[in-house]
């Protein structure tokens, strides 16, 4: 839990480093964040480096800090960051196509996710939600991580949907389950579990009803895509 600031605290700007590999872009955010009195840009960087140069020798309480940059990327320069300056937030600026790194960025230990898209003053007031101990998601991360989750608990469902169903396999079925998902033939399978082809070629059809798949070949990509594995 972040500590309440003291009065000096609450006085003097927030300090900010401002780290992109883009020139223009980031000396324009800092000269429009800079116009701020509650703000004091203390440093720019082009990439991870720099800043982790930078944050040795000029104290900032945030690092404002794009995701794909050369040398060394914003979500590795945030992992070392967390390590040796824990006390510095880091705050992720980028670009929208590249909010699939949010989580990864998150797991790094950045404190809040902003993407470039958004008016000056809007970061301003992000920033000063952060720097009071607040976590801040851009309108379009909070919707590409809403996203993510419900697409995680879709997949969360399928997969146990699917568990359920191999649990409720006969003997018989599991066992020519297992070898079907591997891709051996009728024959193999017959040959493995010492049924008869008939008898193999009638689970093959009792296997595809219960999954709902159509041929055996989908049924076999689908069971890998879930992570199903003999024996399990």
């Amino acid at each position: 839990m972040t500590a309440p600031m003291s009065t000096a605290e609450r006085i003097r700007p927030i300090r900010v480093i401002l780290a992109d590999d883009d020139p223009n872009l980031r000396d324009a955010l800092a000269s429009l964040l800079g116009m701020d009195p509650r703000i004091s840009i203390v440093g720019t960087a082009a990439d991870g480096r720099e800043v982790l140069a930078l944050v040795e020798h000029r104290p900032a309480d945030i690092v404002l800090m794009d995701v794909e940059m050369p040398v060394l990327d914003g979500v590795e320069t945030t992992r070392i960051m967390s390590e040796l300056h824990s006390s510095v937030r880091v705050v992720m600026f980028t670009a929208f196509e590249v909010q699939h790194r949010l989580s990864e960025a998150f797991a790094a230990g950045a404190c809040s996710f902003l993407t470039k898209d958004l008016p000056v003053v809007e970061i301003v007031d992000s920033l000063l939600h952060i720097y009071s101990g607040h976590r801040v998601l851009a309108p379009r991360a909070m919707d590409f991580a809403l996203d993510t989750l419900r697409s995680l608990g879709e997949q969360q469902e399928r997969t146990e949907g699917w568990a359920r169903t191999v649990d409720s396999l006969s003997i018989g079925q599991r066992a020519v389950y297992e070898w079907l998902i591997q891709g051996a033939t009728n024959r193999e399978i017959a040959e493995l579990t010492n049924y008869s082809e008939g008898t193999v070629r009638t689970y093959v059809t009792q296997l595809l009803d219960c999954f709902g798949c159509s041929s055996r070949t989908e049924l076999a990509v689908r069971a890998a895509r879930i992570g199903s594995t003999p024996g399990c």
